[in-house]
């Protein structure tokens, strides 16, 4: 599940894990819930990569998706809950970051990777969306990454109930 392996030449061993699924915004009801359990995350294709990271789409994973009362759900990664809403058939997560770079000593800069997912449900089981993770930098030496930072990594993903 290995995504990003550097960022120039500051993070050399920069290793972040990718995974997860779904929720979005509140004025419609959920049209469908989904099934809460296992389910299988694979990205299908890189929409975008304005980061200066060698982008390898993460291989099949598998996320618990707790199935909560009313029009929301949780997802269980990256040792997080990220919450998602569900409106109609489609669904948004809140921003969550997955991982923080600290370069110091070397460096007086911190870079949060923030992701969220949406996308839609064809049914209670089976679902597609896109994963957008954004770098961003705080800290006094964050002019020395010159364009590396802000940036951001799109990618299209399917998610499937798995039991």
């Amino acid at each position: 599940m290995s995504r990003f392996s550097l960022l120039a030449l500051l993070l050399p061993t920069l290793a972040l894990t990718l995974g997860a699924a779904a929720g979005c915004s509140e004025d419609e009801g959920a049209a469908l819930k989904p099934t809460g359990g296992v389910w299988t995350y694979e990205e299908t294709e890189a929409v975008q990569n304005s980061c200066s990271m060698d982008l390898q789409l993460d291989p099949l994973t598998v996320f618990l998706l707790d199935d909560d009362p009313g029009d929301t759900f949780e997802v269980k990664a990256y040792e997080r809950d990220i919450e998602c809403v569900v409106s109609g058939y489609d669904f948004d997560c809140a921003p969550t970051i997955i991982h923080t770079a600290d370069l110091a000593p070397a460096f007086s800069a911190v870079l949060p990777f923030e992701v969220t997912y949406d996308g839609t449900f064809d049914s209670e089981v089976a679902g597609s969306g896109t994963e957008t993770v954004r770098v961003t930098c705080t800290g006094d030496d964050c002019a020395l990454l010159g364009d590396a930072v802000p940036c951001q990594i799109i990618t299209r993903f399917d998610i499937e109930y798995d039991g």
